[in-house]
């Protein structure tokens, strides 16, 4: 993985009548998103392959992130007498 990409984890739970999850976070800078992803894709990509094995991915962010992310749609609706809707 590259140094602009820390990784946390596996964090490992168990999940009745389904067996266990692992979950990693992947953290780095939002300007590397599209390299970022593409790296953490191909290191996870061999595990579709496996038998039995689900995996996925999920983007996440930062709670104040989430919230300016949440007031800029909302404007754009509100520009374009979208909102409350």
């Amino acid at each position: 993985m590259p140094e602009y990409i820390t990784a946390k984890g596996p964090y490992i739970n168990r999940v009745a009548r389904a067996g266990f999850r692992a979950v990693v976070i992947y953290e780095f800078d939002e300007s590397r998103f599209a390299e970022a992803s593409k790296n953490i894709l191909n290191q996870i990509g061999g595990f579709h392959s496996v038998s039995g094995l689900a995996c996925s991915t999920q983007v996440w962010t930062e709670a104040g992130e989430a919230l300016k992310y949440a007031r800029l749609a909302f404007e754009s609706k509100e520009s374009f007498g979208e909102a409350g809707r």
